[in-house]
């Protein structure tokens, strides 16, 4: 998934989901053997965000409580950040990817 938009897994900063994710083993075991830390934000933090147009789902809402996690999720991670993969599927797994923003100052004038 990440390749698709040119992501190395080296650039990847966080790994945000919903809370009740917090023991899913896939997720751990992922963000450990990358050596990625992971966050987590309840339902009711995920919905103050404001709607960006959000992949909504009423199963994921009926389910969670929130319309949309992974997007809004990676959004609470990196607010300043631009949502560059919408919500994606494959083989059993949601990815969105937030690119942030970064400039680097060597204090040359």
């Amino acid at each position: 998934m990440l390749d698709s938009a040119d992501v190395s897994i080296n650039s990847v900063r966080m790994v945000a989901s919903i809370d009740i994710k917090e023991d899913e083993g896939g997720l751990v075991e992922f963000a450990a053997e990358n050596k990625i830390p992971t966050v987590f934000y309840s339902s009711s933090e995920l919905n103050m965000l404001p709607d960006i147009g959000y992949s909504k789902s009423d199963f994921v809402r009926g389910t969670t409580g929130v319309d949309c996690v992974c997007e809004r999720a990676a959004m609470a991670a990196s607010p300043r950040g631009e949502l560059i993969i919408k919500k994606t599927s494959d083989g059993g797994v949601t990815v969105a990817v937030v690119k942030e923003p970064f400039s680097a100052d060597f204090g040359d004038e």
